[in-house]
């Protein structure tokens, strides 16, 4: 389990850090989180082979941290874990 917790945070952490970096270039976009089978990311069209965690918009006033909070919340119910975890 604390491998899996790990490995979640990693992922959260990641994708916290795609969307930093898309808010900093132009704050006014909508960046969305998205999934895959072992991977997550933060984008502002879904990637090819992703599907949308959740309608709701990544919030341009958090703060990195809070991000990787909300991506953590938001997680929990979908189903983007690799068969080895």
């Amino acid at each position: 389990m604390k491998i899996q917790a790990e490995w979640i945070g990693q992922q959260a952490k990641s994708a916290a850090a795609d969307w930093w970096k898309i808010q900093i270039q132009d704050p006014s976009v909508s960046v969305y989180l998205y999934f895959q089978v072992g991977e997550l990311r933060a984008a502002t069209h879904p990637p090819a082979g992703f599907e949308l965690v959740t309608g709701e918009r990544m919030s341009p006033a958090s703060t990195l941290e809070q991000q990787q909070k909300w991506i953590l919340s938001q997680v929990r119910r979908t189903p983007f874990l690799p068969p080895f975890i």
